[in-house]
This record gives structure tokens, C-alpha cells and sequence, in this order.
């Protein structure tokens, strides 16, 4: 998990062009990433990972901090 968390972070960092954003930062509430970069975000998360996400997992809850994006990403390499 911890490896995944790191190449979640590393991702989004890269996409928002922002290395400030941690892994405690709130990326939709405190506004670092927007309804274009999240989808940005979802194309470079498939391909960095080979998964496929469901659209009902696109949620603000899965997608507002780089620990439920991992836990997501778990869920999908492990299926």
C-alpha cells in the first residue's frame, strides 16, 4: 500500500504541477484538483496501474485524498 500511496502521490503532483500537495492534502476540498484534472487524473491512474475503474467509483470520497485513491486502486489490482 505504501508503494501505491507514493506512486499516487507522485502522480498527482506531476498533474497539478503542485509538490506542496501531501498525502494528508484534501485534493477536491481544497481545490487541487478540479472536474479536468480529475479526469486527467483517472486516464493516468489507469495506465500507470493496468485497472479499469467503474464509474460509480468515481466519487469525491474516493477521489478527495491520495489514501482513498490507493485503497481504490488496492481494491482494483487485487479483483
Amino acid at each position: 500500500m505504501k508503494e501505491i500511496k507514493s506512486r499516487v502521490l507522485t502522480l498527482v503532483r506531476k498533474i497539478t504541477e503542485n509538490s506542496t500537495i501531501s498525502e494528508n492534502s484534501l485534493l477536491l476540498d481544497e481545490g487541487w484538483i478540479d472536474s479536468l484534472t480529475a479526469v486527467i487524473l483517472l486516464d493516468e491512474l489507469e495506465v500507470e496501474f493496468s485497472i479499469k475503474m467503474d464509474t460509480d467509483e468515481l466519487t469525491h470520497e474516493n477521489f478527495n485524498t491520495i489514501e482513498n485513491i490507493s485503497k481504490l486502486i488496492l481494491k482494483q489490482v487485487e479483483r
